[in-house]
């Protein structure tokens, strides 16, 4: 949808999907129905849609929001969501104006602590998949990770993430300015959506690996040392900045080693209009790169560094 609605009653049923196009401004509807099925209601970037009444018969109502995209029910109390509304992978919670947003757990001070230790976190609980996980007090501080860990969607600024276990993101992870994450001996990180970094660094050492779905994004410097190394995803891995003056750096050292999956290509700055990327193999580092590696595929630009290392393709 991107023209009027008006004061319109919508039903979605049958795991259809309603949306509102990037860009639509402000809109709104009298009611909308959830009647079965895994149903879904977009929200493109700009869009902002106000609904007065939701009702549900059966199902459940997944709300993706894009960019500045918003939804705003003002027929629901301020508080936790139903469990059958989700946004954007998590719980809802419900402001008071009706806006919908992600539950949040979050780090609670700039003092270091214990992931694990359920007191450090404003939900008084350990962060699970169901909610957006947030570790973004100014600061200087380190949580360190001594247990296996699997979240959802997570942000971190600021603070410095000391890994010796392994971590799991099913949703998008994203790690703003100043933030760092070292990832040690015994330590993992599977990105299932994608490493966003806003001028962050990366650091796998001794023998931990890494596992991206989609790839990595953004400005910053991923490092990969020791016995460290990217592991084969089941599709392409994609390296690119996601704004104009972005600089993103991949660097495999030492013994490290890059490796894609056999029948995928690695691509460089796909699609990306500005920035630059970077992509540094030294010393003794090895890359298995299936079909290859393409370079500068959109309008950025891509750096390929070979040094004493060895590439395989």
């Amino acid at each position: 949808v991107d023209g009027a609605l008006g004061n319109s009653a919508v039903s979605i049923k049958g795991g259809a999907t309603f949306a509102v196009a990037p860009g639509a401004g402000e809109k709104s509807i009298l009611s909308l129905l959830v009647e079965g099925g895994d149903d879904r209601l977009s929200l493109g970037d700009g869009a902002a849609l106000s609904i007065a009444s939701l009702t549900r018969t059966s199902g459940t109502l997944e709300i993706e929001t894009e960019g500045s995209g918003s939804v705003r029910m003002t027929g629901l109390s301020a508080g936790v969501a139903p469990a059958w509304l989700t946004i954007n992978g998590c719980s809802a919670e419900v402001l008071a104006d009706g806006t919908l947003v992600r539950r949040e757990n979050a780090w609670k001070n700039a003092i270091s602590g214990l992931w694990k230790a359920a007191e450090n976190w404003s939900k008084e609980t350990v962060p699970d998949g169901s909610v957006l996980t947030t570790v973004s007090v100014p600061g200087t501080y380190t949580v360190t990770v001594d247990e296996s860990v699997s979240i959802g969607a997570y942000e971190q600024k600021y603070a410095n993430l000391d890994a010796a276990a392994p971590m799991a993101f099913s949703d998008v992870a994203e790690f703003g300015p100043g933030a760092t994450a070292t990832f040690g001996e015994g330590a993992s990180a599977t990105f299932d959506a994608g490493a966003y970094l806003k001028g962050a660094r990366l650091e796998f050492s001794g023998t931990a690996t890494a596992a991206v779905a989609t790839g990595y994004f953004g400005s910053g410097e991923i490092v990969f040392a020791d016995a460290s190394g990217q592991t084969a995803p089941s599709q392409q891995i994609t390296i690119a900045p996601s704004a104009p003056g972005d600089i993103l750096s991949i660097v495999v050292t030492n013994s490290a080693t890059f490796i894609n999956s056999l029948n995928n290509w690695l691509y460089l700055g796909q699609d990306v209009r500005s920035g630059t990327t970077r992509f540094d193999y030294a010393s003794s580092s090895t890359a298995s790169l299936g079909y290859g590696i393409a370079v500068g595929r959109g309008n950025g630009r891509s750096d390929l560094t070979v040094s004493n290392g060895g590439v395989k393709t």
